[in-house]
């Protein structure tokens, strides 16, 4: 029986309590600082705070996974990328590509992607603000996440996501046999995420 969590509260402040190495790998899809509204979440940073802030929750990322980071940093970001990798430490290993049509990079981290993981995956992107997702600016379709989770840890590991949202990653962890941790601060959000893994479907 696989199982999730589901964590209220700050990310960062969150994962400085986890010990060194402790879930098999991180997916995540991070706030891009687009001013969306998550509700507490401050979504339109000064561009070098939010390098700041987001490097100092990948460091922290990097530090709890025994293997790969992956993460979508937004095409948006671009000319932030290369920074935020750096001030993290984290070592790109391969730009996937998720085309939802547009194209959005997948930054795969710290160990090797799997052969057979396609370059490019394609998921069409839900509708955001639907009332199933409480109104979140920005789900993420399953599809997607069931392929990088899967490629991600083995059946029966841990992935970690620190941005879970209304729980897309965990979802997907559930429904490919996996455990699955979330951090997420807004609670109308978190319950979405609850209810979705306890029904995976």
């Amino acid at each position: 029986m696989t199982a999730a969590e589901v964590i209220t509260g700050d990310c960062l402040a969150q994962l400085r309590t986890m010990p060194p190495d402790c879930v098999d790998a991180v997916v995540t899809d991070p706030p891009w600082n687009l001013g969306k509204r998550y509700g507490a979440h401050d979504d339109a940073m000064p561009p070098d705070r939010y390098v700041e802030w987001l490097a100092a929750v990948l460091g922290e990322c990097r530090r709890v996974s025994r293997g790969a980071v992956v993460l979508l940093p937004g095409a948006c970001n671009a000319r932030y990328h290369a920074a935020l990798l750096r001030r993290a430490h984290l070592s790109p290993v391969a730009t996937l590509v998720w085309r939802k049509p547009a194209a959005e990079p997948i930054f795969w981290t710290m160990v090797p992607a799997p052969a057979h993981l396609p370059a490019t995956i394609r998921a069409t992107e839900p509708s955001p603000g639907h009332p199933a997702f409480a109104g979140h600016p920005c789900p993420k379709p399953l599809a997607l996440f069931e392929r990088l989770v899967d490629a991600a840890a083995a059946p029966g590991g841990t992935v970690l996501d620190p941005f879970a949202g209304t729980g897309t990653t965990l979802l997907a962890a559930v429904r490919r046999r996996r455990q699955a941790i979330g951090i997420e601060l807004e609670p109308r959000f978190c319950r979405v995420a609850e209810r979705r893994i306890r029904q995976p479907g």
